[in-house]
C-alpha cells in the first residue's frame, strides 16, 4: 500500500470512531443542551427547613442557562457568589420543594442566608464550593444575603420567591 492509501484509511478509521462515539452519547442519556432543559418542580418532599450540606457528587446534570435544573424531586440551583453579588440574584421555587444549592465562591469568603426560613449555609472560601439543601416550606418573597463582613450592606443580596 502507498503512503497516501494508508493516510486515507487512517483518516476514515478516525472519522468512524468519532462518529460512533457521538452516536453512542446520544443513545446513552447524555445531558440535553441548555436550550433543551426544562425547569420543573415537585412539591411532595419532606425535610427540615434548615440547610444541610451534602457532597458535591449529588450534581448529576448540567445547569441550564438560568442556572436551574431538576434532578428527580430536587430543584438544583447553581449559584456563584462574588465580590458583593450572587448569580443568579433571583430564585423561584414551589412551596414544599426540596432545593439544592451548588454554591461556588469565586473570591473572598461568602455564605447564603434566609432568616425567615432558617436557612444558613456554611461560609465558603474563595475558589471553593459547597452544596446544601433546604425545603421551601413557606410561600412568599424572601431576601437571601451574605452575612460575611459588610457584604449584605454592599449589595450582596438576592430574592427567593416561593410560590404556592
Amino acid at each position: 500500500m502507498s503512503k497516501n492509501t494508508l493516510l486515507v484509511v487512517g483518516l476514515l478509521v478516525i472519522a468512524g470512531v468519532v462518529f460512533a462515539s457521538q452516536m453512542m452519547g446520544k443513545n446513552m442519556g447524555q445531558v440535553p443542551a441548555e436550550s433543551d432543559t426544562v425547569m420543573t418542580a415537585s412539591p411532595e418532599v419532606e425535610s427540615s427547613p434548615v440547610a444541610s450540606p451534602v457532597g458535591d457528587s449529588m450534581m448529576e446534570k448540567k445547569m441550564a442557562a438560568d442556572d436551574t435544573t431538576t434532578v428527580s424531586d430536587v430543584q438544583v440551583i447553581e449559584m456563584e457568589a462574588g465580590a458583593f453579588y450572587y448569580k443568579p440574584d433571583s430564585i423561584r421555587v414551589k412551596k414544599g420543594q426540596k432545593v439544592q444549592i451548588v454554591f461556588k465562591s469565586v473570591d473572598m469568603m461568602h455564605d447564603f442566608n434566609v432568616d425567615e426560613l432558617n436557612i444558613k449555609s456554611e461560609v465558603v472560601k474563595g475558589g471553593n464550593s459547597s452544596t446544601f439543601e433546604f425545603v421551601a416550606n413557606e410561600a412568599g418573597t424572601f431576601e437571601y444575603y451574605c452575612s460575611v463582613g459588610q457584604h449584605r450592606q454592599q449589595g450582596q443580596v438576592g430574592t427567593l420567591i416561593v410560590e404556592e
